[in-house]
C-alpha cells in the first residue's frame, strides 16, 4: 500500500475502468448473440438481436469514455483515425474500430433478414471480440512493477467477466414476464460462470499469498481498508455470491432477475475496478 499522506498518480483512472467495463460488455453480449444465434440452443435465438444492439451501443460507450480520458477530445479524435504501427493503443483502437464496423454490419443484415451474410459477418466478428476481451488485459500486462497486472489470469478472468457481464447486460434488457423460462436458464449459466469467476479471483490471491514478501504484502492489502471492503463485500458478495444465489433459485421473477443481472454487472465492474485502479494502489 502507498504511505500514509502519498499522492499516487494514477495512469488508468475510473474513465479507463469504465472504458474496460463497456468494450467488455461489448464483445460479451456480441458473442453470446452469433453463438446464441447460429450454434446454441435454437431457444435463446430471439435474445440475439438484443445482444447484437447492445453491444454496438456499449462499444460506442467505451469508446466515448476513451476519448474523454485521452483530453481535449477535439484533437485526441485523431487516434481513431491515424493509424500508428508501433503504438499498442493504436493497434487496439484501430481493431475496435473494425470490430463496431462489423459490429454495425451485423446489427444491419439481423434487422434485414440477410442470415446467409450475417453469419459471415458474425464469424468474422467473434475474432475482433475477443480480441476487445482479451486486449485490455494484454494491455495493462506491459506496465512494469504492478503485482496485479502481471497474472496469468488475468486474460481468462477479463474474457470470462466479458462474456459474464455481456450476458448479464441481455438479461436485464430482456427481463419480461414472457422471457422469463428462457432467462431462468441463461441465468443458471451465468450464476455458474460467475462461480469460475470467483474461483479464479480466489485462486490469484492465494497464488499471491505464495509468493515472495511484495506479493504477500499485495495479498495483505486485498482484505484491508476501502480496498478490501470492494474486493469482499462489493466483488464477491454483492457482486458474486448474493446474484448466484439469485439466479440458481428454481424460479425467479422479472424483478429479481432484474436485480441480479445488476448486481453482476456490478460484480464484474468492481473486478475491473480492483485490477486496474488497485493494481495501482497496493
Amino acid at each position: 500500500m502507498p504511505e500514509q499522506g502519498a499522492v499516487v498518480h494514477l495512469a488508468y483512472d475510473w474513465m479507463i475502468v469504465t472504458y474496460f467495463f463497456f468494450g467488455g460488455i461489448s464483445a460479451g453480449a456480441y458473442m453470446f448473440s452469433v453463438v446464441a444465434n447460429y450454434w446454441w440452443k435454437q431457444e435463446f435465438k430471439p435474445l440475439a438481436k438484443t445482444g447484437a444492439v447492445l453491444s454496438l451501443f456499449a462499444l460506442g460507450i467505451g469508446m466515448f469514455m476513451l476519448l474523454i480520458h485521452l483530453g481535449n477530445p477535439f484533437r485526441a479524435w485523431r487516434v481513431f483515425t491515424a493509424f500508428n504501427p508501433y503504438s499498442m493503443l493504436s493497434w487496439g483502437v484501430w481493431l475496435l474500430n473494425i470490430f463496431g464496423l462489423l459490429n454495425l454490419i451485423f446489427v444491419v443484415l439481423l434487422y434485414l433478414g440477410k442470415e446467409r451474410f450475417a453469419k459471415i459477418v458474425g464469424c468474422v466478428g467473434l475474432f475482433f471480440a475477443l480480441f476487445t476481451a482479451l486486449y485490455t488485459a494484454v494491455h495493462i500486462a506491459r506496465a512494469p512493477d504492478k503485482l496485479l497486472w502481471h497474472s496469468t489470469l488475468l486474460p481468462v478472468l477479463f474474457v470470462n467477466g466479458a462474456v459474464i457481464s455481456g450476458i448479464a447486460a441481455v438479461m436485464l434488457f430482456s427481463a419480461k414476464p414472457k422471457n422469463m423460462p428462457l432467462l431462468s436458464r441463461l441465468g443458471r449459466l451465468v450464476a455458474w460462470m460467475v462461480i469460475a469467476e470467483i474461483g479464479l479471483v480466489l485462486t490469484e490471491v492465494v497464488m499471491l499469498f505464495n509468493g515472495g514478501t511484495e506479493s504477500i504484502a499485495v495479498a495483505k492489502a486485498l482484505f484491508s481498508g476501502g480496498i478490501g471492503f470492494l474486493f469482499l463485500g462489493v466483488e464477491i458478495i454483492l457482486g458474486g455470491i448474493v446474484p448466484v444465489v439469485i439466479l440458481l433459485r428454481p424460479k425467479s421473477s422479472a424483478f429479481l432477475q432484474i436485480i441480479a443481472s445488476i448486481l453482476v454487472l456490478i460484480g464484474i465492474f468492481t473486478m475491473r475496478y480492483m485490477v486496474v485502479v488497485g493494481g495501482q494502489l497496493v
